[in-house]
């Protein structure tokens, strides 16, 4: 249970009605059921809100009290998770091969089958659970050939981790770094002036040459200290291109604050740096490397491009941000790419009601992207494959079948002779699919698809595995084509969207979801989560929010 309120007013003295229209106190709940005696009767009452969905779909809200006396945090703190002995325990719990997954699952099937309860209710229905997985046969996408800079393409591994090349080699188009300024605190002087030493030597290994920037020194870490500092920088110098704050401690408040006046207010491309990750002298070559090439995104440079030979393709990303306690408004995210490369996005987002999932803003988002595709090519797009995620199996109707409706309204109004294709993709599933060598379960290799036998009705829709998994079972994601006009086949459609797995750059490697769906989401917590502002149009043609 999340703890959202404590009721002062009520006490393990106050009473509640039974499912059998009786009143009793929680006192004499817990004796009377659980044989637990409450041994403070006056403490306050912890609140937990849950909404339960209602079979005319609508949801109406449950408040659950707690008694203190009988609550236990739950968790891991950041002791915890520093403690490298604890986090490698919980691994070994949690992480299970797939063999072992194999051996749990049909343990489990054969005691359903041993019992003969659990035989009577099946029988009952006319059902039997198999005890063997169902085998089918799958096919495995080649593996992708990328692009770097000065004309370089290597083919990506087996195990799908390209992070040598892109520090080794140039970013397929790099953004020098000529004027920027660092903001730190005196007790991090150390580590700032080592980083900034290892931007210089490292960037240019990328393609992307350094120079000295300006630093401001703070005598405390309060947040008014590094706006004010930030704000009178960005006033003083004229082209500056970046501002780099290096912060002791994580504090959402101070990344907020620092956010939304770069994003926002001033607007500047903004990194924010925790001191921490930069004070390992083992680890702080890789950490600074994956700075720079972050750095490079949120300045409008590519890292690397995959080539899709398909002229005037927008592929678009959407995500809702919804918060936690459904207080403030919900963020739509779209981020779409604006070349054939893949390489180069732009995105756009708006706030609707709390809690609500349906895009209103569709038209108006996505009607602003296609103009800034025909900005950035002279064309508008021919074909726009757009992935929606968050989307569960019973949104799947009425709900984005009224996207689809603004989406073709848009069009129509806007004179862009586009085709589309609305593909719904969930990574959340229970399904798992297993490749079968000799006796032996493995993990399926990234590409391995599977799109008959066990699919949905009434819909095209696959099953892709694009990341590697060497320790546990890897999970597959699900695409749904809900509405489809581009006359691509569904080949080119499975194929473009595993290659769009290799395209997001804050990872050297494959995602779940294609990047314009992992960037939208990105963009849409910021938002939500940290600066819950629009941010400036001058940032949303680069990668600002990585």
């Amino acid at each position: 249970y999340r703890i959202d309120d404590i009721d002062h007013k009520s006490s393990p003295k106050s009473t509640f009605k039974l499912y059998t229209g009786d009143e009793i106190s929680y006192m004499e709940y817990y004796k009377k059921f659980y044989s637990i005696t409450i041994k403070d009767p006056n403490q306050p009452m912890l609140i937990h809100r849950t909404k339960k969905k209602m079979v005319d779909g609508k949801e109406e809200e449950r408040i659950i009290s707690l008694v203190p006396e009988l609550c236990r945090m739950t968790g891991m703190t950041d002791e915890m998770r520093s403690d490298f002995r604890v986090m490698k325990d919980v691994a070994n719990a949690t992480r299970i091969t797939p063999d072992k997954r194999q051996q749990c699952l049909r343990k489990f099937l054969e005691n359903v089958r041993d019992n003969k309860d659990c035989q009577a209710i099946l029988s009952d229905w006319g059902l039997e659970l198999d005890t063997e997985p169902v085998r089918l046969e799958a096919r495995t996408l080649a593996p992708e050939k990328l692009q770097l800079g000065k004309g370089k393409e290597f083919q990506v591994n087996q195990k799908v981790d390209w992070g040598r090349e892109t520090t080794s080699n140039h970013c397929l188009v790099p953004k020098n770094i000529n004027k920027w300024h660092v903001v730190y605190t005196e007790r991090n002087k150390s580590v700032v002036a080592g980083m900034i030493d290892l931007f210089k030597k490292q960037g240019p290994r990328m393609g992307i040459q350094v120079s000295q920037p300006t630093q401001t020194c703070l005598a405390n870490d309060r947040t008014e200290s590094y706006c004010s500092d930030i704000r009178s920088q960005v006033e003083k110098q004229t082209g500056l291109q970046l501002i780099v704050a290096v912060m002791p401690m994580e504090r959402e408040d101070r990344y907020g604050a620092v956010k939304r006046l770069c994003n926002t207010d001033l607007p500047i491309p903004s990194q924010v740096v925790n001191a921490k990750t930069i004070s390992n002298e083992k680890r702080v070559m890789s950490v600074v490397q994956k700075i720079i090439l972050q750095v490079n995104c949120k300045l409008g440079g590519e890292l690397w491009g995959s080539n899709i030979p398909i002229p005037q393709l927008m592929c678009v990303g959407v995500d809702v941000y919804h918060d936690k306690n459904q207080k403030k408004e919900s963020v739509v995210a779209m981020v779409a790419s604006m070349n054939s490369t893949m390489s180069a996005y732009a995105s756009a987002c708006g706030f609707q009601r709390p809690g609500q999932e349906i895009i209103d803003v569709m038209k108006v988002l996505l009607g602003k992207l296609v103009a800034k595709y025909k900005e950035a090519n002279g064309v508008a797009p021919t074909k726009i494959l757009l992935y929606r995620d968050g989307v569960g199996d019973g949104d799947i109707g009425s709900n984005v079948l009224h996207e689809v409706d603004c989406i073709e309204s848009l069009l129509e109004q806007t004179n862009v002779q586009a085709k589309f294709s609305f593909i719904v993709v969930q990574k959340r599933i229970n399904m798992r699919f297993f490749n079968l060598v000799g006796n032996q379960y493995t993990n399926p290799l990234p590409g391995s698809l599977l799109d008959h036998t066990i699919m949905k009705k009434g819909f095209l829709d696959f099953i892709l595995v694009s990341q590697f998994a060497s320790e546990t079972v890897v999970c597959p994601t699900h695409y749904i084509i809900v509405k489809d006009n581009t006359g691509l086949s569904l080949d080119h459609i499975q194929r473009i969207s595993y290659k769009l797995t290799h395209q997001y750059f804050n990872w050297s490697g494959t995602v779940k979801i294609p990047a314009p769906v992992q960037y939208a989401h990105k963009l849409a917590y910021q938002v939500g989560e940290n600066t819950n502002t629009i941010p400036d149009p001058q940032l949303m043609n680069k990668l600002f929010f990585l």
